[in-house]
């Protein structure tokens, strides 16, 4: 369990002899999130979105609770959504596996948005995959007097968001490969094209839950460079 991870322990050994030990964190990769998305683009910066989203580990817990009510999960489907694209409308939703505790919980959605893209003169821009936001989220502060907790287990991110771009337009800008690695945690981003299909992939991990304060001005610098790797757009023309 999540509360018996990384705390103080006594043991007591059948002899009678006892000793104080942390509990061990679980790897990051026992908390795992993968997305996959395919965006088709319209000229006009609407598109269609078809997206998968399976959770592992704490994450699981928090969306078997937050949708248990199968009365509700449209409705904070639709909230969740507007988050990252504006004005969208839940066509399909599916969940899988929702009320197996031991299971990973599969999500499969279909949606619309008025603004997949943004239309700028001949050009649409297009977010190549959704913003973490680690800054806003963890370290907006720019010292610390105290350690600073995340409220999350280390945990891995990974997603695969393909954009088909609408007839006539290409690409004449994508993000660059990035590799970020740090005693925090890493990020990689990669982009490839084939036709009308850029596909970008980018995998973060957070390797710790807890940060001191010493250590804090390096975990802020972190990220803050994955926050600007991120940034960068696609630009159709």
């Amino acid at each position: 369990k999540r509360q018996d991870q990384g705390v103080t322990a006594l043991v007591v050994s059948p002899g009678g002899e006892s000793r104080l030990v942390t509990t061990p964190l679980d790897p990051p990769d026992r908390n795992l999130e993968q997305r996959r998305l395919t965006v088709a683009l319209s000229s006009d910066g609407s598109g269609t979105v078809e997206a998968r989203t399976v959770v592992r580990g704490a994450g699981a817990a928090r969306l078997r609770y937050h949708f248990q009510a199968p009365g509700l999960r449209r409705e904070r489907l639709e909230a969740s959504l507007t988050d990252s694209w504006p004005g969208a409308t839940l066509l399909e939703h599916h969940f899988h596996q929702l009320a197996e505790r031991e299971r990973a919980v599969d999500l499969e959605i279909r949606f619309s948005s008025p603004a997949a893209a943004t239309r700028q003169g001949d050009r649409l821009v297009v977010q190549p995959c959704r913003p973490l936001d680690l800054t806003r989220r963890f370290a907006r502060r720019s010292s610390r007097e105290s350690a600073l907790e995340l409220g999350e287990p280390a945990h891995v991110v990974e997603e695969e968001r393909t954009i088909v771009t609408p007839e006539g337009m290409s690409a004449v800008e994508v993000p660059a490969p990035a590799t970020l690695r740090s005693s925090f945690g890493e990020l990689e981003v990669d982009t490839s094209i084939d036709g009308r299909r850029i596909r970008v992939r980018t995998r973060l991990v957070l390797t710790r839950d807890r940060i001191s304060r010493e250590d804090y001005p390096g975990f802020r610098r972190f990220c803050q460079r994955v926050d600007e790797a991120l940034e960068r757009r696609i630009v159709l023309r």
